[in-house]
This record gives structure tokens, sequence and C-alpha cells, in this order.
């Protein structure tokens, strides 16, 4: 279904089952929101090569649950940059994703000024840039992102136009109420984003460990300089050795193992449930086909299932084996997984270690992304035949101590984050006035 421009905004937004509005109200098209130059553009379409030292380039899929990664590994030369600066970024803007999940909304943040966006994004500029957090919610509301899927081109994957988008229609109060409404959701948000900022400080301290002791073998050199190893109680120092030994996988401290990944880890190989047995009204175990539902570090869910074929125990490290092979998240509850995914679990039992070991093979398991077929994979034998360096039980057991508290700290903010959505959530149609009733548009 496409939009249609004849029909006006009010009328469309009440057929598609929007509350009625106070008098003070309007319903307004997001055409008519735009700024004058450069209102709304689709980003760079020809990329050219990846340039490390490049401008930053912002893709669809680095929006998830209209949220921002602030991890973007995209770069354009500079020549690239200036062809499309019309799509420069200055910090403001809304991004809305075109393809894929159609409809997602972020506002970028002023330390991205001077990035660019790719084809798959619309840079949106409003005429009035403080409305720009009242505009993300609004167009968030159910009736929009209805209308956004009703009129999303499905030919091949699910494609939203520029046109579309500027014929989408918004509630759009006088300005007071849109301060205020955007106040009280952008609260809520501020603290999720708090969370947010807390958890990746409390995980990069978990890699900075495992990365000091299992991959630069910091105490192991400080030992063989003669020196204590730095923070270390004498006990915990004692479980390093003073010497490095060759290995096929270079210096290793003397003493640790090089085993095949299969002889460490628990492997559940996923394996894909009946069709007929998904629901998304909870009924079974949240079920998980592949990277799609990963976030930061939790997945979420929202299909369920009632046959489980392979299960995951709340903690059990996920990765996908499917594009993008290695990408990781960790089970927050009991759950079931899909041919996409596969559940670890070190043979200590210790999750921690196992979340950060299998984050290590990232790099290693990026060879697998290359081989040309439409599903880029890995097999289970492969993967299981990978040799993987394995320390000492009592070592890990150490490193489990250390980090288990930053996990489940880690744990708690996520849920608390959880809640603090599913309220925004709630109030925000409320305060919208967009509880949809489930028409489909004209």
């Amino acid at each position: 279904m496409t939009s249609e421009t004849n029909t006006s905004p009010k009328t469309l937004w009440e057929s598609t089952g929007g509350m009625p509005l106070p008098n003070d109200w309007q319903v307004v098209k997001v055409d008519e929101l735009l700024a004058d130059d450069r209102g709304i553009s689709v980003g760079v379409m020809y990329p050219g090569e990846h340039e490390p030292n490049g401008v930053p380039l912002i893709k669809a899929g680095d929006i998830q649950n209209s949220v921002l990664s602030t991890q973007i590994d995209s770069r354009i030369s500079r020549a690239v940059h200036q062809e499309y600066k019309r799509t420069a970024l200055e910090g403001g803007e809304l991004l809305i994703t075109l393809v894929g999940t159609p409809g997602q909304c972020v506002i970028i943040p002023k330390k991205m000024a001077g990035w660019n966006a790719a084809r798959a994004l619309a840079v949106v500029r409003l005429k009035d840039p403080n409305d720009a957090q009242f505009f993300r919610y609004a167009f968030q509301n159910p009736i929009t992102q209805h209308l956004v899927r009703e009129w999303c081109n499905t030919t091949v994957q699910a494609t939203l136009n520029l046109r579309e988008i500027k014929e989408l229609p918004l509630p759009w109060p006088p300005a007071p109420k849109r301060r205020h409404i955007a106040h009280i959701l952008g609260t809520l948000d501020d603290k999720i984003e708090l969370n947010r900022q807390m958890n990746r400080t409390l995980e990069a301290m978990a890699r900075a460990l495992f990365k000091s002791w299992f991959i630069d073998f910091d105490p192991v050199r400080a030992k063989m300089e003669g020196r204590q190893p730095t923070g270390l109680a004498p006990e915990t120092a004692a479980l390093f050795p003073d010497r490095l030994v060759d290995s096929e996988l270079g210096l290793i401290p003397e003493g640790w193992e090089v085993k095949p990944l299969g002889d460490v880890f628990n492997v559940e190989w996923g394996c894909s449930p009946p069709g007929d047995s998904y629901n998304d009204n909870g009924e079974g175990l949240p079920f998980f086909q592949g990277s799609r539902e990963f976030r930061e570090r939790f997945p979420e869910h929202d299909r369920y299932c009632t046959e489980p074929k392979r299960i995951a125990e709340p903690g059990d490290t996920l990765m996908s084996i499917r594009a993008p092979v290695g990408a990781i998240n960790m089970a927050d509850r009991k759950c079931i997984i899909g041919r996409g995914l596969t559940g670890l679990l070190h043979n200590s039992k210790n999750k921690a270690f196992t979340f950060y070991a299998i984050h290590g093979l990232s790099k290693r398991l990026a060879t697998y992304a290359a081989d040309g077929t439409v599903f880029k994979s890995i097999t289970k034998r492969n993967f299981t035949q990978i040799p993987i360096l394995n320390p000492p039980s009592a070592l890990i057991g150490k490193y489990e101590t250390y980090t288990s508290p930053l996990d489940k700290k880690i744990l708690t903010l996520s849920n608390q984050s959880k809640h603090i959505q599913a309220i925004r959530d709630a109030i925000s149609p409320t305060l919208l006035h967009s509880q949809p009733i489930h028409k489909t548009a004209p």
C-alpha cells in the first residue's frame, strides 16, 4: 500500500484509528515541519571502499530499537563525504531508517557532528530544531508506525520512501505542550541512557581484565621481569606462571593448554522448531532465531515457542552462526535457540569467562562472513575445531570472582531499563492521543 496525497492528515489519522485530539491540537504532515533547505534527504549512495581514517558513516544497522549505537565501524573517504555534503551531519538532525526495519527514528548528538549517513537512512532537518525531541516521539506513535508498515514497499525487503515519510500524519499540540510531553518522555529515556552508559562502563572493566589476564598476559610478563603483578593479591598472582612458551596460537603462559573449542565449551547448536509452534502471546519460552533480536547485551524477545528443540539457560552466551557470524549476546532467561544461533558455556560453568572469551573470537570468526553464500555461516564442525586457549580452572574461577558482580549489576540495570521502557511505551500513546484501534489505512 502507498500513501494517498489527496487525503488530509486529520482524515488519515482518524481513519487509521487515532483518538480524538484536544481542540488546540493539530494533525500535520511531516512535510509541513521540514526545513526549507535540506529538509529531508537520503544519505550516501556510493560510499566506496572503507577508509580506516575517514569520516564515520552511520548505517541503518547501527540503529536498533530506535537507539543509535556509539560503535560506528564504517568510514568513507573525505572526498566521498564532500560529494555528499548535503547529508553531512551537524548534530540535532533526525535519522529515520528506510530499509530493513523502517520507521526507527533517532536524534544525532552533537558529538557526531561532521559524520555522514548511508542511503538506507533519511536525514531530517526541521524548521524548528527545538521540536526534534517531540518529533521523535510523535513519529513513533502507534498510528504513524502502523502507516509506515502499511506503506512500505516489500517486493524484496521492507523499504520506506521519502515521499511516504512526507505524507505521514503526526499529532501536533501547541509548543508549550510539545515541550512538556518531550520533557516527560525524555526524562525516562535519559534514565535508560544513563543505565546503558553505566553498563558499557561495567562491561569495559570486565573486558579490560580479560584482556590483561588472558590475551596480553600482563601478570605473566610482570613476573618474568621480576615485578609483582599490579593490583593482584599474592594468592591471585601465584596462579600465573613466570614464563611464556611457544604454541600454535603464538606465545602463551607455561602450563596453559590450546584445545579445540568443542573440548572446552559446551556447544548447543541451534535448531528451529516447527513453524506452527511460534506465537506472540507469551506461550512457552522466548524464541530467538538469530542475531536480529540481539541488543547491546541481552536479546529482546517478541516471539515465543511451545515446542523447543534446543535450549539456552540464563547466563549462556548466544552467538550468531549465520550472518553476521560471531555477533554475541547473553541469555537473560531460559530460551529456545533457532538455527541461526548457538548457545555456549565453558566447561567450568563460569558464565562471565564464557562471554568474554567468545567475544574475543569475533575477528577470527569474521573469515566465515566472506564465503559467498546467500546465508553466510559457519558449520558446527568448523566452529568446534577452532583452537582456543584454555587457562587453568583455578584462574578462570578467580576471574569469575572479580567479574561476576559486574555482570550481575549489568543484568539489574538492564532489567530496570526494560521496566522504565515499558512505562514509557505505556504512557506515550496516551500523551500523544494515539492509541490505535487496529484499523487499516484507506
